[in-house]
């Protein structure tokens, strides 16, 4: 397994106990089992400029405008009247509500995804998922209408949980994200 660093300490690797070396900017264990917090901790960070975390900031005011907007929109109580309107009865209205804290286990998912994308690029993506995963649920009062019930129940389930899934991948991201911009 190799981690990319910018230091020149050794590691001690917990699944086989060899020390590492820092080979040029990189620490190499063949069993692949390294405690991930201490590269973190070892890792060079790359200090923003004032300026670039000004202008970080003023994008991550206006993204948690729009994120706190949707979230409420699109989760919880007003889903929850949506499906009500809709007709859903009890076992629907408390899967729908079951997704909010789903989501919770897909940190772990999104922990392994940062390695392939990195965390803007994982939070960008997924924040967008997020939004695109509840298009479905705008077709369901038209199946509705013409009473096909089992169709809008199901737009309004995957919708929902599509949501939910990609915003538990995608708060992995959040906290070292706020971290970055807010220190210094």
């Amino acid at each position: 397994m190799t981690f990319t660093t910018g230091c020149l300490s050794t590691l001690r690797c917990l699944g086989c106990g060899y020390n590492l070396s820092c080979e040029g900017l990189a620490w190499n264990c063949s069993c692949q089992i390294i405690l991930k917090s201490l590269v973190y901790n070892h890792m060079e960070k790359t200090a923003l400029t004032p300026g670039e975390m000004a202008k970080a900031r003023k994008k991550l005011y206006n993204f948690t405008f729009f994120s706190i907007i949707s979230f409420t929109l699109l989760s919880g109580n007003i889903i929850t009247l949506f499906s009500l309107r809709m007709g859903a009865g009890n076992f629907l209205i408390g899967l729908l509500s079951s997704f909010m804290y789903i989501s919770y286990l897909f940190i772990l998912i999104g922990r392994s995804l940062v390695k392939k994308y990195g965390l803007v690029k994982l939070m960008g993506r997924f924040w967008l998922l997020r939004y695109l995963s509840m298009i479905p649920i705008l077709f369901a009062p038209i199946f509705a209408l013409y009473n096909f019930w089992l169709a809008a129940y199901v737009l309004i389930v995957i919708s929902v949980l599509g949501f939910n899934v990609a915003r538990g991948i995608a708060t992995t991201s959040y906290n070292p994200i706020l971290g970055e911009i807010t220190t210094g």
